[in-house]
């Protein structure tokens, strides 16, 4: 018998309509178990569940101490009491929990699967009671450890993600996609089939993954500052005097530019001065490496001690990046710079253990 824990945390998997809005319902996600257990009679018997529920929010009210409350709840129950995890959420937020818990629970033992819905379980089409199928058939039967994201695209396909890769849904057509564009594998009949690739981790590897850090329980008291950079970006806007942050991630256009300027607001370079001088650690987002050929801001940026990390996903750079202003258990550069569950894909995967795509 598999005992599966499953971790409810709201979202719309969680809710349903009223009178026009959606509502949390507690119930909403209780029922994705007995729905399961009534599908279970005579297809999967050798499943039983552990329910519990740390948080219950709408996915967009997310934030890192939340991450940490539903991490010490689960470490509270204990995952050796449990061959797996099944955890609901919503969809705005869930590729951010997804790379947090997977560098929270990286070499767990066991396998975690979040999953979440377009609409709640209770209307018409909703993909809910079949994404919480297709997560506890992965837990149940792959038996691969590591966290992983599970979720059914409107073209009736159920891609199962790598927590470390998952990118944010498109707005317009509700579909994940996975850094690198290579998903984990798909779920088809009630089965796990990996999609080949070398950009993907092997079962062996993930067997063997070992965590190189303990974490204990981070408790996000330190704020990470996030900045996309976009025309018109004014740095004037931000005072950093009333509530400094631990550290700044900033994103870089795609050729890893951002603007330098005149004026002197618009200056990424003015600006890296800024965090330099008030001991603020600057991060910056880059498709490329900026240690070969580059732009000038580019190079400008590393010039003024700016630390890039190439080779991952944004939305993995944040969650990490939050994760390593927490902990105590390494500098927080160093816990950047290792590949603690395969974030760092493709070529950066090459880099050796403690090594990164364009470091200085």
């Amino acid at each position: 018998m598999k005992r599966i824990l499953v971790v409810l945390t709201g979202g719309t998997i969680g809710s349903r309509p009223d009178g026009g809005l959606i509502r949390l319902d507690r119930d909403a996600g209780r029922s994705l178990v007995e729905a399961f257990r009534g599908r279970a009679a005579g297809a999967r018997e050798d499943v039983a569940f552990e329910v519990i529920q740390p948080v219950e929010m709408f996915s967009e009210d997310m934030l890192p101490r939340r991450w940490g409350e539903i991490y010490g709840a689960v470490r509270g129950f204990g995952l050796d009491a449990c061959d797996g995890v099944v955890m609901t959420h919503g969809t705005d937020t869930l590729a951010y929990t997804a790379a947090a818990m997977s560098f929270l629970f990286a070499g767990a033992g066991v396998p975690v699967a979040l999953t979440a819905s377009g609409l709640g379980p209770g209307r018409p089409g909703s993909d809910g009671h079949a994404n919480f199928a297709a997560a506890v058939d992965f837990v149940a039967g792959s038996g691969l450890p590591g966290v992983f994201a599970v979720f059914r695209d409107r073209a009736g396909e159920t891609a199962v993600y790598l927590g470390s890769r998952l990118l944010s849904a498109d707005s317009v057509t509700d579909r994940y996609s996975s850094y690198m564009g290579v998903d984990f594998g798909r779920m088809r009949d009630g089965a796990f089939q990996p999609c080949e690739s070398a950009t993907n981790p092997s079962a062996r590897e993930l067997r063997g993954l070992k965590a190189r850090y303990s974490l204990g329980e981070p408790g996000f008291g330190r704020g990470v500052a996030c900045l996309l950079p976009y025309p018109g970006l004014n740095y004037a806007h931000l005072d950093f005097s009333r509530d400094r942050p631990a550290a700044v991630l900033h994103g870089l256009y795609h050729s890893s530019t951002a603007c330098t300027g005149p004026p002197a607001e618009n200056s990424v370079l003015e600006f890296a001065k800024r965090c330099r001088d008030s001991g603020i650690d600057l991060y910056v987002h880059d498709g490329r490496r900026l240690a070969g050929e580059t732009y000038p801001s580019g190079r400008a940026l590393l010039d003024l001690g700016a630390r890039p990390l190439t080779g991952l996903s944004f939305e993995a750079a944040l969650a990490k990046l939050n994760i390593a202003y927490s902990q105590d258990a390494a500098p927080p550069y160093d816990y950047m710079k290792e590949n603690v569950f395969f974030e760092y894909a493709g070529k950066a995967s090459e880099m050796g253990k403690n090594g990164m795509a364009g470091e200085q």
